[in-house]
């Protein structure tokens, strides 16, 4: 940690000054929300034509004609964000109210000194909010790969920035270490195969690869612009034992059986996480290990309200980004930010035929770790063990460490479905 002259950087206040900080992206992403809701008339629906009452997503939808899906997302961040009123219920039960002071403030245009919609207006990108108008309206999404292929590579550097230092500081040296009980870094040390799945940029796949250079480590995401970054900066850090390719996740398989998997905070941005799950599990060594890093929620929207602070902000990460990606495919689950929680996991993960399934919440702010093994094999070390939770203690990292799309501020070219 950085100190100035001879003062020691005060652990207290860096908490604090990050919290600021994080509270500031916070009201970006909630005034994309708000921004969004009133060109879609959300507001004047709820305050005036639906009466002002207390309405489910699926009374809204049925009004208005809009997915109720995307609509599920925005109601809950709206409420996350105190914007909305809220009564606990079920996903299909749950109601949703704009009170008549915040009427006022959002949906009265006519004659309401105190209206304040029109001063949202959707952020830098104009085009993002024109994108996810239309997303409302048609249920569809646009990938990650098309995003980036209208960004070029000063975004996926950008998102490099934000992920290098917690890669380089925890990934290999805590969690990595905790896995199978140390076992997976004794692997590795002699020499295993590594596969990153949903690689990005590659910030994770060199920093492995550097770590253990007797092993091999692949890199696989299906933005060429992002793994031809990764490509290149392992060459210039001369990583011989770093390899990239342009894939799917359900359909890679370069005939290479791996000793040990890696998903960090992709699986919920997937239209089909459950066959990217068994295609790791397919290609998958028995006995192997899978690490999948997602966001830390409970399951329950209203547990989530009262455990999350940066809730509102989760939210409108799903709306502007993993929500889209997820629903970028026909069919596609729409988990979104939130949506690969604990009970869905482990639901999921076991379906694929993983076992051993094991949650660590490492006291990281955002995300909890999942570690589970594919079944067969005697590979000593590999089984996993929950004990190891309690050697990992990410506490002393004060920032939120979100995924890779959390950071990209996107600019959206016409709707097209396709897939991450």
């Amino acid at each position: 940690m950085l100190q100035s002259g001879q003062r020691q950087v005060d652990i207290k206040t860096l908490r604090e000054s990050t919290a600021l900080v994080w509270k500031y992206k916070m009201g970006e992403m909630v005034s994309l929300l708000i921004h969004v809701a009133d060109r879609l008339h959300l507001f004047y629906a709820l305050a005036y034509e639906l009466g002002g009452r207390p309405v489910t997503t699926s009374e809204v939808a049925t009004h208005t004609g809009l997915h109720r899906r995307w609509l599920l997302e925005l109601l809950r961040g709206l409420a996350a964000a105190k914007v909305l009123e809220y009564e606990e219920g079920s996903d299909e039960t749950e109601r949703f109210q704009v009170s008549l002071e915040m009427a006022e403030v959002l949906a009265n245009e006519r004659d309401s000194s105190a209206f304040a919609a029109g001063a949202f207006a959707g952020g830098p990108d104009p085009a993002l909010s024109d994108g996810l108008v239309r997303a409302f309206q048609t249920g569809g999404g646009m990938t990650y790969r098309e995003r980036s292929a209208s960004l070029g590579k000063d975004k996926a550097k950008q998102t490099m920035r934000m992920l290098g230092v917690w890669t380089r500081k925890a990934l290999v040296q805590e969690v990595i270490s905790a896995m199978g009980g140390g076992g997976v870094v004794e692997t590795l040390k002699n020499g295993g195969a590594v596969l990153d799945m949903g690689c990005g940029a590659g910030v994770a796949v060199n920093c492995v690869a550097k770590a253990f250079p007797n092993s091999i480590v692949h890199g696989v995401d299906p933005d060429y612009i992002s793994t031809g970054i990764g490509r290149e900066d392992a060459k210039t850090e001369g990583l011989h034992n770093a390899t990239y390719f342009e894939a799917m996740g359900e359909n890679f398989d370069e005939g290479i059986r791996y000793d040990f998997a890696m998903c960090l905070d992709i699986i919920h941005d997937c239209p089909f996480p459950d066959r990217v799950l068994a295609s790791l599990l397919r290609i998958l060594k028995p006995g192997g290990t899978l690490l999948i890093k997602d966001i830390k929620s409970t399951g329950s929207f209203p547990e989530n309200l009262k455990k999350i602070g940066t809730l509102a902000m989760l939210y409108g990460f799903s709306v502007s980004m993993c929500l889209s990606s997820s629903l970028s495919e026909p069919g596609g689950m729409g988990l979104g930010t939130l949506g690969f929680n604990p009970p869905v996991a482990k639901r999921m993960c076991d379906e694929a035929g993983f076992v051993d399934f094991t949650t660590h919440d490492f006291k990281d702010p955002a995300n909890l770790y999942y570690e589970m093994r594919a079944p067969g094999g005697k590979t000593p070390g590999l089984q996993a063990n929950p004990a190891s939770a309690k050697q990992v203690d990410l506490s002393d990292d004060p920032a939120p460490c979100f995924c890779t799309c959390h950071h990209l501020r996107m600019a959206e070219p016409a709707l097209v479905r396709g897939r991450l």
